[in-house]
């Protein structure tokens, strides 16, 4: 089930209809993933707990802590953040 998210990921991508991938969870193992989409120029939004990674914290264009609603990290421009805008 590890590679799953890839999967998903591929098959989303292929479809060429996202601006942005959000990745809800504490797991340090997503941020392979995370790096892997922001090097194909999609804006990545983490939602996480407090125990979540300082790596895939900072990977994520933006993260929100969970529980608390609030933004710990400003945004990083990116091609698909200008295509946000």
């Amino acid at each position: 089930y590890y590679y799953l998210p890839y999967f998903i990921y591929i098959f989303i991508l292929h479809d060429h209809r996202v601006d942005a991938f959000c990745l809800a969870t504490s797991d340090s193992d997503f941020t392979s993933l995370a790096i892997r989409i922001r090097e194909d120029g999609y804006f990545v939004i983490g939602a996480g707990e407090d125990k979540t990674s300082k790596a895939f914290i900072e990977t994520c264009a933006r993260f929100i802590r969970l529980g608390e609603e609030k933004q710990i990290s400003k945004p990083k421009k990116t091609t698909a953040l200008k295509a946000i805008e």
